[in-house]
C-alpha cells in the first residue's frame, strides 16, 4: 500500500456539463440582449417624453465629409447616420443589459447554491470536529 493510497478518488469526477445548462446559457446569450434592447427602447421613449435625457444625446450622428469618400465607411456612415438617437439608445441598452445580467446571475447563483453539487469533494479535508478554546487574557 502506497503512502497516499487512501487519498485517491473512488470514482472519476463527472466532467461533462448537462446539455440542459448549455441550452439555457445559449438561449440567455440571445434573449437577454434582445429583451434589454426592447426595455431600453421603451424606457428611452418615456425618458424623452419626461425630459430626462440630455439634448446632447439626442439626434443623429454627424460624420465628417471625408468618411463618405471611402466605400466601406460610406455604407456604415449612412446606416449609423440614419439611426435615431443612437447614443442615448446605447447608454440605455447597456445599462439595462448590465442590470438584467446581474439579476439573472443572482438568481442562477441562488439555484446553484440550493441544487448544485456538494461544496466539498472526496479530496477535501473534513471540517474540524473539535472547537477551539476561547482566548482569555
Amino acid at each position: 500500500m502506497a503512502k497516499y493510497e487512501k487519498y485517491r478518488r473512488k470514482s472519476p469526477p463527472k466532467k461533462e456539463m448537462s446539455p440542459l445548462w448549455r441550452g439555457i446559457g445559449c438561449i440567455l446569450m440571445l434573449i437577454v440582449p434582445a429583451i434589454s434592447y426592447g426595455i431600453a427602447y421603451v424606457f428611452l421613449q418615456e425618458a424623452k417624453a419626461l425630459g430626462w435625457v440630455p439634448p446632447e444625446l439626442l439626434g443623429h450622428i454627424k460624420f465628417p465629409d471625408w468618411v463618405f469618400g471611402v466605400p466601406f465607411l460610406d455604407t456604415m456612415a449612412r446606416f449609423f447616420g440614419s439611426l435615431k438617437d443612437p447614443w442615448a439608445m446605447l447608454i440605455f441598452f447597456f445599462a439595462t443589459l448590465f442590470i438584467l445580467s446581474g439579476l439573472i446571475s443572482l438568481v442562477y447563483s441562488a439555484f446553484h447554491q440550493l441544487l448544485g453539487p456538494p461544496r466539498y469533494t472526496d479530496l477535501d479535508a473534513p471540517p474540524p470536529r473539535e472547537k477551539s478554546k476561547e482566548y482569555k487574557r
